[in-house]
């Protein structure tokens, strides 16, 4: 039998999971970001989902990112936003923790285009 506290953290586990993969898949996303000092993170049995803090039912999704500095970030926060509010029907603040100039060849911005 499940209790309350363990449905409540497989579901928040499945939404962290899902709120990561569909962020990631954004162009302009580079990698997930703890924020300072790591507290953006869903901390769940043996593992942390990094970037993504996802509360109790009535709190908002808390996503954090390292983006490719090509378009507005303003734009790109809001098509984030969008991205999670999709699987979520929860408010959701997204966070840029850091930005990276492709232009600069820095490491790990080599792959995908911001476009």
């Amino acid at each position: 039998m499940t209790t309350p506290e363990q449905h409540h953290e497989n579901s928040a586990a499945d939404l962290a999971d899902r709120v990561a993969e569909v962020v990631l898949e954004h162009p302009c996303v580079v990698r997930l970001h703890g924020g300072e000092f790591g507290t953006i993170s869903t901390h769940l049995p043996g593992r942390t989902v990094t970037g993504v803090r996802v509360g109790e039912a009535d709190e908002p999704i808390e996503v954090a990112v390292v983006l490719r500095l090509r378009h507005p970030l303003p734009d790109v926060v809001t098509e984030l936003r969008e991205r999670v509010t999709t699987i979520a029907a929860v408010p959701v603040d997204v966070t840029v923790g850091d930005v990276v100039d492709e232009q600069r060849n820095e490491p790990g911005t080599e792959t995908g285009s911001c476009s």
